[in-house]
């Protein structure tokens, strides 16, 4: 037997064996990213909702989410099947809904607690549907 021949076969099943491995590799780094858009809806919603007065524009919202802004706003539209800015409006009428079911606070209070500019903004967003 050609010492050479096993040498050269035997490179081979490495070098083929390297690639398989890396491409498990490389699809099990892709699984754990979409594992980790998938929960951050909710991380995003806990952010939100911890701090829902805060005037949070779309960059805020995906740095705080560790990805880049275009990135956030497919992932926020696809999870959502609404932009960034709707889904925290959506969020803040959740919780004005709570507060004004829960609280006997005025209805300028409960705006602002829940992040509207004005009562006039809340108002309009909150009866008129503006999502």
């Amino acid at each position: 037997m050609n010492p050479q021949l096993c040498t050269s076969n035997r490179i081979v099943c490495l070098v083929q064996e390297l690639l398989v491995s890396s491409a498990r590799g490389i699809q099990n780094t892709m699984v754990d990213k979409k594992e980790k858009l998938e929960f951050s809806i909710e991380k995003l919603e806990s952010l939100l909702l911890k701090d829902i007065s805060q005037a949070w524009n779309v960059a805020e919202m995906a740095k705080y989410m560790n990805i880049g802004v275009t990135s956030f706003i497919e992932h926020c539209k696809n999870k959502t099947s609404l932009t960034s800015i709707n889904y925290l409006i959506e969020l803040r009428i959740l919780r004005s809904i709570e507060q004004i079911k829960s609280t006997n606070e005025s209805l300028t209070l409960i705006s602002y607690d829940c992040g509207f500019s004005s009562i006039q903004h809340f108002s309009d967003t909150f009866f008129n549907g503006s999502l």
